[in-house]
């Protein structure tokens, strides 16, 4: 038996002794869409690079040993409050550990009275007629996703009614304290009923301290309604070792408007992808993403959006940083259906190289079949000016001190399109955390 039939074995058997046990096991539904999801992954295994969407994503890690679910009771991983990264806002909590939810380090006070938030592992069990509707269908399409369908064990749902709009963000925080080559499956839904509006936070952090290779499998299905706003945010600060598949699908209606901003800044390996759908007049979309790669990462933005109705618009502006040996991509897919007509879409790649051996990939791609469309797209790799360089040092700047004015100058222009200001501060000091790291590890 060679080793890719044995990794299949193991999830398989993983699968089948849990499967009693999983969330929504005594729904037919559900019990079916698992199986059906599982039988699906077992013929097609994970992905490779010779899949034309996955060349640049580096699953070898994923391919030599499987990853098995976690535990997350907090007994064992022996996670307090004091222990859960600083909050710079306000707003509510929602703590995921190891993949399940926690309600005793989760902060729901700040909830709206409005918004509706419900554990997928509750929803699945108590009241599985309000996830059926979004989950039947969602296999997925590649064997990441099969398997995030057949072992998803807990996630959120957050549902809002029409109009609601609630004053302050929500966050979903994702820690990882678990062992070696273990992994979370998770699934969300959020639904988004017309006119409503919502700032949501996504935030993994790794809290293990010893950079374990645990895999977090998250699989979101977005919902924005008609008139309705979903500002979607996510940082991404995991473990050197760890690895993180993100997916969203996303479904826009008449006048809608969905926006995206992710920094990913840690992982061994790390690829979020979206796939969007503009299905209304007016829908809209904005996408927006900046990579901090050092040695030895690979990272990977991956996006498509479908305009499949008249005067639609999307915006995608994607930058990454990189540090000497490290790898990132972008590959942003644009389809204009022959209906669509009015369209307008806009990508942007662009790639800052700041050692030898780093590597930005980048397929910008537009497929059109309407013909009064306003599209394009374009990339940009480069090194930091040396003339700049000479002369921020000239006016007294030690060499690291402007090579992070250049930098951050760099990243500044995809900062401003954060909503929300305490946000961005986050990121402004993230960026600054990592780039004094990064000049630690250089001069050692």
């Amino acid at each position: 038996m060679n080793e890719k039939n044995q990794i299949l074995d193991a999830y398989d058997t993983a699968f089948h002794a849990a499967a009693a046990g999983l969330p929504g096991s005594g729904t037919d539904w559900a019990t079916s869409l698992r199986h059906d999801a599982m039988a699906g992954f077992r013929a097609s295994g994970f992905p490779t690079r010779r899949d034309e969407a996955w060349r640049y994503t580096n699953l070898t890690p994923l391919q030599k040993r499987p990853y098995l679910a976690a535990t997350s009771a907090n007994e064992i991983t022996g996670i307090e409050r004091a222990d859960l990264p600083r909050r710079d806002m306000d707003g509510a909590r929602i703590v995921m550990v190891n993949g399940r939810f926690d309600e005793t380090l989760s902060d729901l006070g700040p909830l709206d009275g409005s918004l509706t938030f419900m554990s997928l592992a509750r929803a699945l069990d108590e009241k599985p007629e309000l996830v059926e509707p979004y989950l039947v269908g969602e296999t997925g399409e590649d064997g990441i996703r099969r398997l995030n369908t057949a072992l998803m064990a807990d996630g959120s749902v957050i549902i809002l009614p029409a109009g609601a709009r609630p004053e302050l963000p929500l966050e979903i925080l994702y820690l990882n304290s678990a062992g070696e080559n273990a992994a979370a499956h998770i699934r969300n839904l959020v639904v988004l009923e017309a006119g409503a509006s919502l700032d949501l936070i996504e935030t993994c952090r790794d809290t293990s301290g010893n950079g374990s290779a645990f895999w977090s499998n998250i699989v979101s299905t977005m919902v924005v309604g008609e008139g309705a706003s979903l500002n979607h945010h996510q940082i991404q600060t995991i473990g050197s070792e760890a690895l993180l598949s993100a997916a969203a699908n996303v479904r826009v209606a008449e006048g809608g408007h969905y926006s995206n901003f992710v920094l990913t800044a840690g992982g061994l390996v790390t690829r979020n992808e979206i796939h969007i759908l503009l299905q209304g007049r007016d829908a809209q979309a904005t996408l927006d993403g900046l990579c901090l790669a050092r040695a030895g990462q690979s990272l990977a933005n991956v996006t498509i959006v479908e305009h499949q109705s008249p005067a639609a618009s999307s915006k995608q502006r994607y930058k990454s940083i990189l540090q000497a040996r490290a790898s990132a991509a972008f590959l942003g897919k644009v389809v204009v259906a022959r209906d669509a007509q009015h369209s307008e879409a806009h990508q942007a790649s662009d790639s800052l190289l700041l050692g030898e051996g780093a590597t930005a990939n980048a397929k910008p791609e537009l497929l059109i079949h309407a013909d009064d469309v306003k599209c394009s797209h374009g990339a940009t790799v480069g090194a930091l000016d040396k003339a700049a360089l000479f002369y921020l040092n000239s006016r007294g700047l030690d060499p690291a001190a402007a090579k992070e004015v250049l930098v951050t100058a760099f990243a500044e222009e995809i900062l401003e399109c954060i909503s929300l200001a305490p946000w961005r501060q986050i990121i402004r000091a993230e960026i600054a955390g990592w780039m004094r790291d990064g000049e630690k590890v250089s001069s050692q």
